[in-house]
């Protein structure tokens, strides 16, 4: 069962329509007293209904779900992915809470994804997440300057597309080596070795 999570099938494929369909649809873990937050979650699922109905009565919800579907489970797959390969790498920066730091989980707890422009550009420059995390209020269109700009914001763990198809497989914090491993790592390893 602990590999189960961790499957690509789940990861990229089924965890992405559960968070994307049913969870961010009917928030049940959001405190009742964010009110302005359920009340736009209601308001994005009555826009969907609307559009569903608009659908309906125009082309059909058969020739709308053939195109709609697919879209939709490409678009969740590659936010999960960017979103996992944005923090799952081997050197990452995971600490307790009492020794954690921000400036260090921004710098090397978030990777600067090395996208080709033309990706770069359609995903609002998302791979230069370290910096997006260093200051949120940097508009996407500046991430590029502000990294350009800062020689420490360029030390960050630079990846490439192929290199993020083994990050799949990191599944576990090593406190011992500070970083994610395999569970086949972990394998001959005393108990509590890895956590």
């Amino acid at each position: 069962m602990d590999r189960f999570y961790r499957n690509p099938l789940v990861t990229f494929g089924i965890g992405p329509i559960f968070l994307f369909l049913v969870k961010h649809r009917f928030p049940w873990d959001i405190p009742r007293s964010w009110t302005v937050a359920l009340r736009n979650v209601w308001l994005t699922n009555l826009a969907l209904v609307g559009v569903l109905v608009a659908m309906a009565l125009t082309i059909g919800l058969a020739p709308f779900f053939l195109v709609q579907i697919p879209v939709t489970l490409f678009a969740s797959a590659a936010g999960v992915w960017l979103f996992f390969v944005q923090h799952q790498f081997e050197n990452t920066y995971w600490d307790w809470h009492d020794d954690w730091d921000f400036y260090d989980a921004a710098l090397e707890g978030s990777s600067h994804l090395a996208l080709p422009k033309p990706l770069q550009w359609l995903t609002a420059s998302i791979g230069l997440h370290h910096v997006h995390h260093l200051s949120s209020r940097i508009p996407n269109y500046r991430l590029q300057k502000a990294m350009d700009e800062n020689p420490e914001l360029q030390q960050a763990t630079r990846l490439t597309i192929p290199q993020t198809i083994g990050l799949i497989r990191l599944a576990l914090w090593d406190e011992e080596r500070r970083r994610l491993v395999r569970f086949r790592d972990i394998r001959g390893m005393g108990r509590g070795a890895a956590a």
